[in-house]
């Protein structure tokens, strides 16, 4: 099983192996990629089959295996009790990537503009000489941003694969802003995750946005949208998982 790396997988064919690769969002009409997915006995996703394209699928859909996401194990203990007590002021939490491209101005202008919320930021920032509003807050890059992120009443997120299943299993309303990446990979995500489970898109970080109406829309919203639309119970997630091991298992490897 080969996590996107093209040189990795066709070492592993040239090897002799059966070789299973992992498919991503975006546009992957690449030589690169298409190489990769065509001599790999079978690809993997991390996501529902609902959300995949369907150019794909025409092309790829007899060896494509969704195994999803299994439902993670339990949030911290605390979390609803914290999420409720102490300030009645709403809390939005912010998370970024890592190598985020969100201007400190945009997240101030949002704070200015919706004072009666509180703002949380976990992730990266690009840092600017913009004074921060005080009920803007940047916790930088945490080991575990759950105990911050279950405290929100919203969430807004990045959409690269990790950062959604963290936001999904924080069981809050969320909002999607796409970064951008290689490949299209967040926008493509975000907007399959839009059409195909109604869940709240914007697509970039606009410099004037409505913001007190989105957060008001947005706190409306089920709290379990994106977890219903990503996570399989763990048996489920088990068989997806034996069957793309079958697959392979089953292609007879090639003489070294």
């Amino acid at each position: 099983m080969v996590d996107v790396s093209v040189e990795v997988a066709l070492f592993a064919r040239l090897s002799g192996y059966p070789v299973a690769f992992r498919r991503m969002p975006g546009d992957r009409e690449d030589r690169g990629h298409q190489m990769a997915y065509s001599l790999a006995d079978a690809l993997f996703a991390y996501f529902p089959i609902e959300l995949e394209d369907p150019s794909h699928l025409k092309k790829y859909g007899h060896k494509s295996h969704y195994l999803t996401a299994g439902e993670p194990t339990g949030n911290t203990p605390f979390a609803e009790a914290e999420r409720t007590k102490g300030s009645l002021r709403r809390r939005v939490v912010v998370q970024t990537s890592l190598a985020s491209s969100i201007p400190l101005r945009h997240l101030a202008r949002a704070a200015v503009e919706s004072p009666e919320w509180d703002w949380d930021v976990v992730g990266s920032v690009s840092m600017d000489s913009t004074p921060l509003p005080r009920n803007l807050i940047l916790h930088g890059v945490l080991p575990d941003p759950a105990p911050i992120m279950v405290t929100a009443n919203v969430i807004i997120s990045s959409a690269g694969h990790n950062a959604v299943v963290a936001a999904a299993n924080s069981h809050r309303p969320v909002l999607l802003i796409p970064e951008n990446r290689p490949f299209n990979e967040q926008h493509a995500f975000a907007n399959a995750l839009r059409s195909s489970a109604n869940v709240d898109v914007i697509d970039t970080w606009h410099p004037h946005l409505p913001w007190p109406e989105i957060l008001s829309d947005v706190v409306k919203r089920d709290p379990k949208t994106l977890s219903k639309a990503l996570f399989v119970s763990h048996q489920d997630f088990r068989a997806n998982l034996h069957d793309l091991i079958a697959t392979c298992v089953a292609v007879q490897p090639d003489s070294p």
